[in-house]
């Protein structure tokens, strides 16, 4: 009878711990199952798109840490080879995941913010180190009172970049018949899909890019710098 007891009380003991552990150890939260692969792109009656959950040109990086956690960097990016003078017109805003999983694809993100120029120079000003990345590019990190504000902004552009390489078939059969094809340099090719604001570069030698923007700003952010310059 007593060990009867003690069984019980034991047992009891044991239900008691599994109730209170996760208040005692919380467990990190993970990304709901509706994040979408790359080629799950919503189309809504105003022509705006949402992918992963979010909505390029609108949702803010807050929005996007909510969905993919805190592990992203948030810098003032100036690209190699800009002179000194000019690096306040060069310099943009950025937040970057060195990794993200979209169910069985793994990419790195990252996220362009629709910052006004004015800002970006005054961040530049504040900050408080800046560290030289191997491509020539500098990453400039941010006061922690900027790091506040950048996560306020809306973003403008989701680029991706896949660890695993995809070609010109799989493009066409995930993501539909482009609605035109460019090629610039000698490696890359464009797969341009403006009701979608998607923009797919192959790179023969290189990382494929899949970049999201909003339908209604394709022109100004893919299409221009595309064009040949007179």
């Amino acid at each position: 009878m007593k060990k009867i007891l003690l069984s019980c009380l034991a047992f009891v003991a044991i239900t008691v711990a599994l109730f209170f552990l996760p208040f005692l150890f919380p467990v990190a939260k993970t990304p709901q199952g509706d994040i979408g692969l790359p080629w799950q792109i919503e189309l809504d009656e105003a022509g705006q798109t949402r992918v992963f959950g979010l909505y390029p040109g609108i949702s803010s990086l807050s929005d996007v840490i909510a969905r993919f956690g805190e592990e992203m960097e948030i810098a003032v990016m100036v690209a190699a080879n800009i002179p000194r003078e000019e690096i306040t017109n060069d310099a943009a805003l950025e937040g970057y995941y060195n990794r993200v999983s979209l169910d069985f694809i793994q990419t790195r993100m990252v996220l362009s913010l629709d910052a006004p120029q004015e800002m970006i120079t005054a961040m530049l000003a504040r900050s408080i180190n800046v560290e030289y990345m191997r491509n020539g590019s500098r990453k400039f990190i941010l006061h922690p009172d900027d790091i506040r504000i950048a996560k306020t902004m809306p973003i403008a552009a989701i680029t991706l970049v896949p660890n695993a390489r995809i070609d010109a078939e799989a493009v066409a059969s995930r993501f539909g018949r482009p609605a035109e094809v460019i090629t610039t340099g000698e490696n890359l090719q464009h797969y341009l899909y403006p009701d979608k604001g998607l923009d797919i570069v192959l790179d023969s030698k290189g990382k494929n890019i899949l970049q999201y923007v909003a339908p209604a700003e394709f022109e100004e952010r893919i299409m221009r710098p595309l064009r040949p310059k007179t």
